[in-house]
C-alpha cells in the first residue's frame, strides 16, 4: 500500500530524509559528518530521527551540490520547480 501522509510537515520531513539518505550513500556519511561537525554514527542517528535543520542543509550545499532551487523544494517550496 502507498504511504499516506497526514499533513504537509510529515511529507516534507520524509522528502528531506530520503534525499539526505541518498546523499550520504553517494558521498559518504563521514563527509556529511565533517560538514556538520558530528560523527558518522551521529549522522545516521540524525537521519533516522528525521532531525535535519535548514542550517544542516546549508552546511552541506557544496558537498551535496544543492542549489537554491533544491533547498527551496526541500523546505516546502513549489514542487513544480524540481
Amino acid at each position: 500500500m502507498p504511504k499516506v501522509y497526514l499533513n504537509e510537515a510529515d511529507r516534507q520531513e520524509e522528502r528531506i530524509r530520503r534525499l539526505m539518505t541518498g546523499i550520504c550513500k553517494e558521498t559518504g556519511y563521514s563527509i556529511i559528518g565533517e560538514a556538520w561537525g558530528i560523527s558518522r554514527s551521529a549522522v545516521s542517528q540524525r537521519l533516522a530521527a528525521g532531525n535535519i535543520t535548514l542550517l544542516d542543509l546549508w552546511k552541506i550545499r557544496n558537498v551535496a551540490h544543492l542549489d537554491e532551487k533544491d533547498i527551496k523544494y526541500l523546505i516546502g517550496g513549489d514542487e513544480s520547480e524540481k
